[in-house]
Parts: C-alpha cells; sequence; structure tokens
C-alpha cells in the first residue's frame, strides 16, 4: 500500500441554510478550509484545476486542486458531497471520498481519460485502508464504485 496523507487538512460541514452552501451550483456538504496533500500509488498526468463560478468565462487563479504524478494537492476553497451513494459519511471515509471526487471531477471535465477511473478507484481503497476502515469494509466500497460509479465519470463537457 503506497497510498497516504502527507498533509492533512482541514474540512468543515456545510449546513443547509449555510450561505456558502448556496453559493455552489450543486448541493455541496463539505469544505476544505486548509490545503491536503495526498500521496497515490498510481500515476496520473500532471494538471491544475482552477476555480469558475457560472458567471466567469474564463477560470480565476486560485486553483481548486492539482494532480502531479502520484501527488494530488486540494486546495482551501474545494467543495464535495463526501462519500457517495447509500454509504455514511465517516471519519475513515472523509478524505479519501475528497481524493476520489478530485479524480471523478477530473475525468468528468476530460482532464483525465476514462481510463484513470480503475486508478482512482484503487486509490479510494486504499486510502481507506489508511485512515483505519477495515478490510472488509473498505472492499465493499470499492466494489460498489467500480459497480455503480460509472455514471458518476460521465463527462459534463
Amino acid at each position: 500500500m503506497d497510498c497516504s496523507i502527507s498533509r492533512r487538512g482541514r474540512w468543515v460541514e456545510l449546513k443547509k441554510g449555510d450561505a456558502r452552501r448556496m453559493m455552489f451550483q450543486r448541493e455541496y456538504k463539505y469544505l476544505v478550509m486548509e490545503k491536503y496533500v495526498f500521496k497515490l500509488e498510481h500515476t496520473y498526468p500532471t494538471f491544475t484545476v482552477y476555480r469558475q463560478s457560472r458567471l466567469q468565462r474564463e477560470a480565476s487563479p486560485l486553483p481548486m486542486f492539482e494532480f502531479d504524478g502520484n501527488r494530488l494537492v486540494v486546495y482551501p476553497g474545494y467543495s464535495w458531497d463526501g462519500a457517495s451513494g447509500p454509504a455514511v459519511d465517516t471519519r475513515s471515509s472523509m478524505a479519501p471520498s475528497l481524493m476520489h471526487d478530485c479524480a471523478y471531477q477530473s475525468i468528468r471535465m476530460r482532464r483525465l481519460s476514462l481510463d484513470y477511473r480503475k486508478a482512482a478507484d484503487s486509490d479510494f481503497r486504499e486510502l481507506l485502508r489508511f485512515e483505519g476502515m477495515g478490510r472488509v469494509w473498505s472492499r465493499v466500497r470499492y466494489w460498489a464504485l467500480r459497480a455503480f460509479g460509472s455514471r458518476a465519470a460521465k463527462s459534463t463537457v
């Protein structure tokens, strides 16, 4: 297992009436407050995804996240919705779900090819194990992603 979190940031849960939650086009549940740095088992292309509001035509110079080989950096201000499907958000699934959302968003944006979906799912499983989730539950979540995650990786572009 080569996946780990080399810098653990901080995140907050956004409540239903929270103004920060209403700023986003989708209903996100969590907001990164301090930078996260992940070491991933798989190697990804190098690219940065910048913030872009619905009102902007061009991306702002503030990055949301960047992949660089086997490293992922997620910057403050990035929002995500936690674990997908019927899964419950637990302490051991929060950071892995953050990494996984960045990867799938990159696939939907066509910054990563769909071929990286399996690598992202595998890195998610390894991060669950790193975070202390048991072998059985990490396998269950991985196989659920493999079986039902293809829709979440469909391109939005």
